[in-house]
């Protein structure tokens, strides 16, 4: 069943190179994000170009200063058209289940520090899913004051995400 699901999903991702004109908008939102003291790495600001230009969906990420940079410099352009990691980890869960997605999780604990501290990868023992679940919606709130405007509404993901 996940070999099926995941090869729908490498059959429906498509390779994304970005345009001359993607890449200028790219350096213009670096460009400004460094004259606001915001940190935006090149590729997330690509992935915001493309977003913009090509009137994508939804632009997933771990990276919350990403996230905040996307909040002060493209709020209207990018309106309601971010999805957090964690967004995405509760989705995951509640498909597959806090456990199984733990074991994977913890197999990279390196990958992403909030994940690991969500899923307690520190610890041998079970955790209570109840926990991790208020962990992760900790740091969505947490996201959502700080960039609330660009972050996907939790309908919308759903409906993206079924």
């Amino acid at each position: 069943m996940a070999e099926a699901a995941f090869s729908r999903l490498c059959e429906a991702l498509d390779l994304v190179e970005p345009t001359e004109a993607e890449l200028e908008t790219a350096a213009e939102l670096e460009e400004a994000a460094n004259r606001l003291n915001l940190q935006f790495d090149t590729g997330e600001s690509q992935l915001a170009a493309i977003l913009i230009h090509r009137d994508a969906a939804l632009l997933a990420t771990g990276d919350k200063r990403a996230i905040a940079a996307i909040a002060a410099l493209a709020p209207d352009d990018l309106a309601g058209r971010v999805a957090p990691l964690e967004a995405l980890l509760l989705q995951i869960a509640a498909r597959i289940g806090i456990e199984q997605l733990r074991t994977r999780i913890c197999s990279e604990p390196g990958a992403d520090r909030s994940a690991a501290i969500c899923f307690a990868c520190h610890r041998r023992e079970a955790v209570i899913a109840a926990d991790v679940e208020a962990c992760l919606a900790s740091y969505l709130g947490e996201l959502a004051r700080a960039a609330g405007p660009v972050l996907i509404s939790d309908a919308a993901f759903s409906a993206l995400a079924a």
